[in-house]
């Protein structure tokens, strides 16, 4: 767990270093969606994992009292959590269908 809490803290730094470019960005998270696939077949891993994924970590970062305290900064974290959630679902979904 301590590993894959460390892999998912280097994509978001990763992520927000490479924000200006956005075809890197929306092809990491893809890929990253994309490399779960295999789980749909081994351990029942479905779509509905990443919004529940989404809900989580949006609860977590506007928890912040930072994020609390600025509107622009709750509504820039929501908006940048739903296209990742998106661009990793989309990119599960699509690998998903070889493994089912």
């Amino acid at each position: 767990m301590d590993a894959h809490i460390k892999l998912m803290v280097k994509f978001f730094d990763d992520l927000l270093a490479t924000l200006d470019d956005e075809t890197e960005c929306t092809n990491r998270m893809k890929q990253i969606g994309t490399s779960h696939a295999v789980l749909a077949r081994t351990c029942g891993f479905s779509s509905d994992i990443w919004e529940r994924l989404g809900e989580i970590t949006m609860e977590r970062v506007c928890a912040h009292e930072v994020i609390q305290k600025t509107r622009d900064a709750a509504r820039a974290w929501r908006i940048l959590l739903a296209c990742i959630i998106d661009e990793l679902r989309s990119g599960f979904d699509v690998e998903a269908r070889y493994y089912r």
